[in-house]
């Protein structure tokens, strides 16, 4: 679904500290090496005519030696992760209903005798 996708990116955005400068436009060369280069699989047509046409030109394409990165900016949405022991606060916060829940539970069952109780104390007591 497009909003659940666009969530998660903005979460990850969120989670990068810096981020690509969207105004640092790449230049044309770059350590020698240009952006475009003609594509060598390109080939003039054979209908083509100088005249009529205009020069021929290959299409251009990235160059892939062209190692160009944008500036990098700080992230203004960027959220720190919470320390070590937030995380665990929040965590053993989250666990004690649940904790408390088991203790009273198994409080409760150990004060009620039940019928396997029953019957292993009738079977114990049988063998004697």
């Amino acid at each position: 679904h497009p909003s659940c996708c666009k969530h998660k990116l903005e979460k990850l955005e969120a989670e990068r500290k810096l981020l690509d400068d969207p105004l640092d436009t790449p230049p044309a060369f770059w350590q020698g090496q240009p952006r475009f280069i003609d594509d060598p699989n390109d080939t003039k047509p054979d209908d083509w005519d100088d005249d009529d046409d205009g020069e021929w030109a290959p299409v251009q394409i990235l160059n892939p030696d062209f190692q160009w990165r944008p500036q990098q900016i700080p992230n203004p949405h960027h959220v720190p992760p919470p320390p070590f022991w937030e995380k665990l606060r929040v965590e053993l916060l989250a666990t004690i209903p649940w904790v408390t829940l088991g203790v009273f539970i198994t409080t409760m069952l150990s004060l009620i005798p039940l019928p396997f109780d029953t019957l292993t104390w009738w079977l114990k007591s049988d063998q004697d």
